[in-house]
């Protein structure tokens, strides 16, 4: 975890009344801006004030995140909004920081993206404790505006004034001029008029929280021509894309249960162990109906090795519960475990064990290569990395006439997360299926080759 400065977003006083200065004008400006006829073109020299509340292609109508590509991908938030900070007087966080999963300052340099269409009112060197500092102010749908902030910016490549779209690259992730380890200081104002204030403070008034606003703002699912909303499995909610059909195994087969999964109500939003929401926007279409539990434990490898105890779990098959521990390379056999068996909280404490202690280096080796032609729910495509990899499961497959193949995935991620269905970013025609002859498998958060995939080993009774 990474290490802060207890004399973060310190500012000289002078700094503090420009900025203020500035934001109060701003905000005279776009009080008597909203009486103007609109511009006839953008080529206008009319006040660009005045241009964001008239011209309607200046509205945010999409709000996402600030940095990773797509949103968040290899990173993670080491600090909410609203987080007391004991080395602070027990100040409340004001944003969120955005570190990339490599730690240190492998993330600097990254890029800092511009959350929706806005208009840059604010880019320049903050002072001690902030470094570089951009601020944009963003009309949303129904008019209320809102700022950003991006603080600690390696550089920036914008100007006050400037109008940028969304996704637009403002800068990079800097460290305070070398005062923290690389991360994005991240901030959402509803009050307008602040300046850049401090990153800390008794209160919250006037600020929002980043990701659940971003989340609620948006609040959409994807569509998809193969979904049917009020199925309550896998197999009862998506249809196969033209041309293919869904291959058929045994019932009790572990192929059947995993194609049969059940399923929370279509809408349901992901929730992380401690209970945020995670925008479903260009990540997932539906979610699997499991408990994560309240601790940080059912990440991605952990998701995998629940749906295949499970399985076992539910033909009461005790004695093919087990999993490698990372430590000693040895297995932890849920028959040793102790308790009743039968008992599913005792189940889930077993589970809870075992996610301690195994992660996707110790479970990629109770796994043998299958070729991606072969492919059957639960497979599993798996990398182990450093000092993070990613494992996701097949939960369906399809096949044409002439043997191609697709198939559907699932995964649990970084903090502890519910188990969601993943669309397909590169091919909107046939999401949330893909297709089986592709070198490259392009996740919403991870890439994998089709050479990353893997099977369980046949089980000791089977």
């Amino acid at each position: 975890m990474k290490i802060y400065n207890n004399f973060k977003y310190k500012r000289g006083l002078t700094i503090f009344a420009t900025a203020f200065i500035f934001i109060l004008l701003l905000t005279v400006l776009i009080s008597n801006s909203c009486t103007k006829e609109p511009p006839e073109s953008f080529e206008t020299e009319d006040n660009p004030f005045t241009l964001i509340m008239t011209n309607d292609s200046y509205i945010a109508y999409e709000l996402s995140m600030p940095v990773g590509k797509p949103p968040l991908k290899d990173y993670y938030n080491a600090q909410n909004f609203g987080i007391r900070n004991k080395n602070l007087n027990n100040k409340y966080h004001l944003g969120e920081d955005w570190n990339g999963i490599g730690g240190g300052d492998t993330d600097l340099s990254d890029p800092v993206y511009s959350i929706g269409n806005g208009l840059v009112i604010f880019a320049a060197n903050a002072g001690p404790g902030w470094g570089n500092v951009v601020m944009i102010l963003h009309r949303l749908k129904n008019d209320k505006l809102i700022c950003s902030l991006y603080g600690h910016l390696h550089d920036y490549h914008v100007k006050p004034g400037d109008f940028v779209k969304h996704r637009f690259q403002i800068g990079n992730i800097g460290n305070a001029d070398g005062l923290y380890y690389a991360h994005l200081h991240f901030e959402l104002r509803e009050d307008i008029s602040l300046g850049v204030e401090g990153g800390y403070s008794n209160s919250t008034k006037g600020y929002l929280n980043p990701t659940d606003f971003i989340i609620s703002y948006n609040d959409q699912f994807l569509e998809s021509p193969f979904l049917i909303k009020d199925g309550d499995s896998v197999t009862e909610r998506f249809l196969t894309p033209p041309g293919f059909q869904r291959e058929n195994f045994n019932k009790g087969s572990y192929e059947n249960f995993i194609q049969n999964l059940p399923l929370k109500p279509y809408g349901h939003k992901v929730r992380y162990y401690n209970k945020k929401i995670k925008n479903p926007k260009g990540i997932y279409i539906s979610v699997l109906d499991y408990d994560t539990g309240d601790r940080d434990l059912l990440q991605c490898a952990d998701a995998v090795m629940l749906l295949r105890a499970e399985y076992f779990f539910n033909k009461s098959d005790f004695s093919n519960i087990h999993f490698t521990f990372l430590s000693d390379g040895k297995p932890r056999f849920y028959n040793s475990f102790g308790g009743r068996l039968n008992d599913y909280n005792n189940f889930r404490n077993y589970m809870n064990y075992i996610f301690s202690y195994a992660n996707t280096a110790s479970l990629i080796k109770e796994l043998k290569p299958v070729n991606i032609r072969d492919v059957k729910p639960g497979d599993v495509f798996i990398q182990t990395g450093s000092p993070y990899g990613h494992a996701i499961i097949v939960i369906d497959t399809a096949v044409s006439a002439s043997g191609k193949k697709m198939f559907m995935l699932a995964q649990s991620f970084m903090p502890a997360q519910e188990i969601q269905i993943l669309i397909n970013p590169t091919n909107s025609a046939i999401s949330p299926w893909y297709r089986a002859d592709s070198k490259k498998i392009i996740t919403p958060e991870w890439v994998f080759r089709s050479d990353d995939l893997k099977r369980f080993n046949k089980p000791d009774n089977l």
